[in-house]
């Protein structure tokens, strides 16, 4: 155990002072998700989490994990498998008397496991970040006993292609992608040209790094190899700057759509970039609160495809950025989930 507490921030938030609602009894909730430094996803989702617990009167006790840490070997003999870390971390957390958990896996791979061993504890699980949504066959985790899932309807890189393929004058679009590839970026990409009527891509660069030098060499590049487009698909906030910033100075004028996520993005489009597509953690993890707090404390609980909810991509272009939210804003995050805190 001391080996596997090496591997785990635990921190415990009490709520205090005066919450929007609170249960006649003070719920406390558990909420596990991989992180590797204060900044990434999985720390502003918990920071979310923890922050619309706060404000609803429950305690929650928050577990953080290196999912690329050394694991300990796994008990029982003979054994020289490692023992998942999504596992042990959440028989860490399952110690604390909870009355529900809610869970970022760090892979699908994990969420069978994850939902046997709440169920095992009889806590109820809601899951975050995975579509539960009947697709994979009898051993479907859809199958299985959890409170709610939350997800995205849409990738921020699909709503952004499609945007461009509405808006610009010809949908002839350049990709400029991350020097390694995300994969949830590429599907959504794939997916909006797969369906497109006009959408067509010209070309993807992996840009050299992500960096708003890296921006202006792809464009750099494009224009070396006379390779024709006129729109812009750039894959973060960085790179979309880039872009933006070389093709003015070569004197173009085309849309830039970005895949952002910071609450200061919205200053992109005072700098020539077009359009922003994000899937804030801040919301995802209001929402997963909301989704296992209402679960406790709702007199009917939903069931089959009701358990899942869907969140729509937030977008934000020159015209109208005002619903933009970054994702470490757990306020703003907490008011569009909670509309009624906002009145």
């Amino acid at each position: 155990m001391k080996k596997m507490l090496a591997l785990l921030l635990i921190l415990t938030l009490i709520a205090a002072g005066a919450s929007l609602a609170e249960s006649p009894a003070k719920l406390k909730l558990g909420y596990l998700a991989p992180s590797r430094s204060e900044t990434d996803r999985g720390a502003a989702a918990a920071g979310a989490f923890a922050y619309a617990a706060e404000r609803m009167g429950a305690e929650t006790v928050i577990m953080l994990y290196d999912p690329e840490a050394e694991a300990p070997a796994a008990e029982g003999e003979g054994s020289a498998e490692p023992a998942n870390l999504a596992t042990l971390a959440l028989a860490t957390l399952l110690e604390n008397d909870l009355d529900g958990v809610a869970v970022m896996p760090a892979s699908e791979e994990d969420v069978a496991a994850l939902i046997e061993m709440a169920n095992a504890a009889n806590v109820p699980i809601a899951i975050e970040g995975v579509d539960m949504r009947p697709a994979h066959g009898a051993d479907d985790p859809a199958d299985l006993p959890y409170a709610a899932s939350v997800c995205w309807a849409d990738s921020p890189a699909y709503v952004a292609a499609k945007w461009l393929e509405d808006e610009a004058d010809s949908p002839l679009m350049f990709h400029c992608a991350l020097p390694e590839a995300d994969p949830g970026i590429q599907a959504g990409v794939q997916r909006a040209l797969s369906g497109a009527q006009y959408l067509e891509l010209a070309n993807e660069i992996n840009a050299r790094a992500d960096s708003v030098e890296g921006g202006r060499d792809a464009i750099c590049q494009m224009f070396d190899s006379y390779t024709m487009f006129f729109c812009v698909l750039a894959d973060s906030e960085a790179l979309a700057r880039g872009c933006s910033d070389e093709l003015r100075a070569q004197g173009e004028s085309m849309l830039v759509a970005a895949v952002a996520s910071s609450k200061d993005a919205t200053d992109l489009l005072e700098s020539g970039v077009d359009m922003l597509a994000g899937a804030p953690a801040s919301v995802e993890g209001a929402q997963t609160f909301r989704a296992l707090h209402d679960y406790l404390t709702a007199d009917a609980v939903p069931e089959g495809e009701a358990r899942q909810i869907l969140l729509d991509v937030v977008t934000a272009t020159a015209d109208d950025s005002s619903g933009w939210i970054g994702g470490e804003d757990a306020e703003a995050a907490f008011n569009l989930v909670y509309p009624e805190a906002a009145e």
